[in-house]
């Protein structure tokens, strides 16, 4: 293993009779940055805070830098850690916060003084080192709360959704900035969050979590254009996850059936399996077209949403999602019957575990 490497083996943890980590496996290598993406309650924070050493599992190990941590303490395994609120000193200088790891370490003065200098500049807080807490806002706060975990120089970085509190345009500028330290340093790091637009953004891998388990692992790509459940394709794409026929036409394609109101057809060529089986699909960038068909598809509802809107249909029980632009969809009010269609590359066999 490299020095910053951390594997994770058949982890269990339990609250009383709550099972909250199921097994859970994971390996990680040097530089390399994971999100872990679920739900609240799913189990991300949990294995995180086993990772750190603030819970302990009864089963199972974790691994870094070749070392098995389960039974050692927090301060024992060299690991950063940044909080949604930043756990900040109050009544310490930002340059105080940061070289708080270090003192503990007892390092020397000038060594101190080097690092916490240079950490800061890195962040782009140099200028800012005597500033209270208090004194700074939210970003830089953030900023200092990274720079603490960065200088003790960790074998792996933990972030406990820390962009959780910044508002919307200043989390994006966040998102770029620390994944450019995390790159420039070359460090392992683990990004809790159950924004998928900021794991897509962020990670090398992504682990989606359900009820206490790794749902699905990959790549941003492989997470979003391949799901293997009905539940990761949900929680990842847009809404539009369809339960068909395939049905072939002749022609080098499948017609999926069963949909009212939707043309959708899948290039035999993109999967292989059998026809008449009942599939589930994944529809992303489905379009909406006028018609006076009785079979169509009834809109039901507009949200507003700047630069789209999110126009629902439904019918028969299909329920079908489109992202539009303010014009096309100022059109279709509710009551207006539509129909559903999406190029073959838009949609998306999921996998063959349905649940």
């Amino acid at each position: 293993m490299t020095k910053s490497s951390l594997a994770i083996e058949n982890i269990h943890l339990w609250y009383d009779q709550f099972h909250a980590l199921r097994g859970i496996n994971l390996s990680l290598e040097q530089g390399q940055f994971l999100a872990l993406l679920g739900p609240s309650g799913c189990g991300k924070t949990s294995l995180l805070r086993s990772i750190a050493g603030f819970t302990h599992p009864q089963n199972g190990s974790i691994m870094i830098s070749g070392k098995n941590v389960v039974t050692l303490k927090p301060r024992e395994r060299n690991l950063g850690m940044v909080f949604q609120q930043y756990a900040l000193f109050p009544h310490m200088s930002a340059a105080e916060n940061v070289a708080f790891g270090l003192k503990c370490r007892k390092r020397s003065r000038s060594d101190i003084e080097e690092r916490v200098k240079n950490t800061l500049e890195m962040v782009g807080l140099a200028h800012l080192a005597d500033r209270m807490p208090r004194q700074l806002s939210g970003g830089q706060q953030q900023r200092v709360a990274l720079a603490r975990s960065l200088v003790i120089e960790p074998d792996v970085l933990l972030l406990d959704e820390p962009l959780g509190a910044l508002d919307k345009k200043l989390r994006i500028q966040m998102q770029t900035e620390l994944k450019a330290i995390q790159q420039r340093l070359n460090v392992t790091a683990i990004f809790v969050t159950h924004d998928q637009e900021e794991a897509m953004a962020m990670a090398d891998t992504i682990a989606i979590m359900r009820d206490g388990e790794i749902e699905q692992i990959g790549s941003p790509a492989e997470i979003f254009s391949a799901p293997e459940t009905v539940w990761a394709a949900n929680f990842v794409g847009s809404g539009n996850v369809l339960n068909g026929k395939l049905i072939a036409n002749g022609h080098g394609e499948f017609k999926i059936q069963g949909l009212q109101g939707c043309e959708f057809s899948l290039l035999s060529s993109c999967e292989n399996i059998c026809p008449d089986n009942p599939v589930f699909v994944s529809a992303e960038n489905v379009d909406f077209s006028l018609t006076s068909d009785d079979d169509a598809l009834i809109v039901e509802s507009h949200r507003y949403l700047g630069v789209f809107v999110e126009v629902w249909a439904e019918a028969a029980g299909t329920r079908i999602l489109s992202l539009m632009s303010p014009k096309k969809a100022s059109r279709l009010v509710p009551g207006t019957r539509v129909r559903a269609t999406a190029k073959p590359s838009e949609l998306r066999l999921i996998g063959r575990t349905i649940n």
